[in-house]
């Protein structure tokens, strides 16, 4: 069987599942990097606010 070209092998994950070979595949020569924070819900933050609002508001009415 020809790989399908799925891209699952091309996520740089240390485990992927083949869809060609029916099975997970884990990568031996996997490097692990370190994770960074990408979230923005700070306190203070304007985002952080509209959300914490928004859940206040809900609380009330239910």
């Amino acid at each position: 069987m020809e790989c399908i070209g799925c891209g699952n092998c091309q996520q740089g994950e240390a485990t992927y599942y083949c869809v060609m070979r029916n099975g997970f595949v884990i990568m031996e020569q996997y490097i692990p990097r370190e994770k960074t924070k990408t979230s923005n819900w700070k306190k203070g933050g304007p985002q952080y606010e509209k959300h914490r609002r928004s859940r206040r508001e809900l609380e009330k009415i239910g």
